[in-house]
């Protein structure tokens, strides 16, 4: 029996044993920083580029950059051109072009490569994606938590905080290493609020390396088929006073998520509370433009919801809450006028009706950052205009990054912390 470092009360150590998912503790984790870049720029110190090897076997080196160069890399179909952009002694633009096979991957002697002016530990590669490049650094994972730390949250706040949300971040990108893996992707997490925000190592400072160091090799474990195997640690800012369960909103469970938590610990953030006004003109184009990019919505079939998102918003209701307070369903009531069509001048008789829409759908729509959760209220603000009154920040799955703010603040341990918004999971030393 071992406790990690004094993070752990008695009732949560435990036994290391087979059934846990090795990882090692130089696990690496490879970071897609750009799904899709039309040109992908590139600075460093000593750059070595390898491309794919034709036949099977590592990577071969394709050219080694002596002294500090910049290059403007384009993908087109599985091949990379790289050119070089520098100007020499003269101020003449430099000439050399490589023609790449991809993957490409780029390192620098120095440890930093810099990508869309932000340095980058380790190495960049970069993919095809059609005409576009995607860009993935791999880095060491427990950098890449420094890295994080004041991109996700704040090194400032209370450490045991702090290491709660490093724990968090550190288990939930485990998850998505062993799922990549599973499905051969060439990233495991994206560098966005997909995932968790990374701005590679312009972030890090030694209070955040300090937290990471501490907590080196926690994990938030559950049982799956016999293995004990890394939580999905979802987290976001703030749940508005309880959080809430996956399949809520995102339409399926996740492993060690049974039960949401009452949390009277954010009432203090400053996004406890939110207002927003909507016009019915906005709520309509975003329906009408989630229709045209995502084909109909689930219950939407027929040409009847078509015509009825030709015409006007007339109303607006919240259905049914969930055990959590949020919203399970939003009712958007609408009239489609009467039209003469085509050179036959067919006459098209008024139309009214009402569409539903679930809760965090409903979010997604009308755009996450302004509309900032699913708990809220509806009221008509005058002729044609909506008022939303509503509570907390984000999807309000597992941690609440205020909230631990705050248990922090307290005298909260990290591991209590963990314990109280994971309580389905078990805090584990993997490494």
């Amino acid at each position: 029996m071992r406790c990690a470092m004094g993070l752990l009360p008695a009732a949560l150590c435990f036994s290391v044993s087979a059934s846990i998912i090795p990882f090692h503790q130089t696990s690496r984790i490879r970071v897609r920083l750009s799904e899709g870049a039309s040109v992908a720029r590139i600075h460093g110190m000593d750059l070595k580029f390898y491309q794919k090897a034709r036949a099977a076997g590592a990577p071969i080196i394709a050219l080694t950059a002596s002294r500090e160069s910049d290059w403007e890399l384009h993908c087109q179909d599985g091949r990379v051109r790289a050119q070089k952009i520098n100007s020499d002694a003269e101020g003449q633009i430099g000439e050399q072009t490589l023609e790449l096979q991809e993957p490409v991957t780029i390192r620098s002697a120095s440890g930093f490569i810099s990508y869309g002016g932000k340095p980058y530990r380790e190495e960049l590669q970069i993919h095809s994606a059609g005409s576009l490049c995607e860009v993935v650094n791999t880095v060491d994972l427990e950098k890449y938590l420094e890295g994080l730390v004041n991109a996700e949250f704040n090194s400032r706040w209370n450490e045991e905080a702090i290491g709660a949300q490093v724990v968090a971040a550190r288990t939930y990108a485990l998850y998505q290493i062993r799922q990549a893996s599973a499905e051969d992707m060439h990233y495991d997490v994206d560098a966005s609020t997909s995932d968790q925000v990374y701005d590679g190592s312009i972030r890090e400072d030694e209070r955040a390396a300090r937290v990471v160091g501490r907590t080196r090799g926690l994990v938030l474990t559950v049982g799956v088929g016999g293995a004990r195997v890394p939580l999905k640690a979802y987290y976001s800012s703030t749940c508005g006073g309880s959080t809430e369960l996956p399949e809520k909103v995102w339409g399926s469970a996740s492993a060690g998520f049974h039960h949401g938590v009452k949390c009277p610990f954010c009432a203090y953030s400053p996004a406890a509370h939110w207002n927003l006004d909507l016009s019915g003109d906005v709520i309509v184009k975003a329906l009408r433009r989630t229709t045209r990019n995502e084909g109909a919505l689930q219950g939407w079939s027929g040409s009847k919801w078509s015509r009825l998102l030709e015409g006007r918003v007339t109303g607006l209701r919240v259905g049914s809450l969930d055990s959590s307070g949020r919203v399970n369903e939003v009712f958007v009531s609408f009239y489609s006028p009467g039209s003469l069509l085509g050179l036959t001048r067919e006459k098209r008789t008024p139309m009214s009706g009402e569409l539903a829409v679930t809760g965090p759908k409903f979010r997604e729509i009308m755009g996450s950052a302004k509309f900032r959760s699913a708990a809220f209220q509806v009221a008509m603000e005058g002729p044609g205009t909506w008022h939303f009154q509503g509570r907390g920040n984000g999807h309000g799955v597992g941690m609440c990054q205020w909230g631990a703010k705050t248990m922090g603040e307290k005298g909260y341990k990290t591991a209590s912390i963990l314990k109280f918004y994971y309580p389905d999971a078990t805090l584990q030393k993997l490494w």
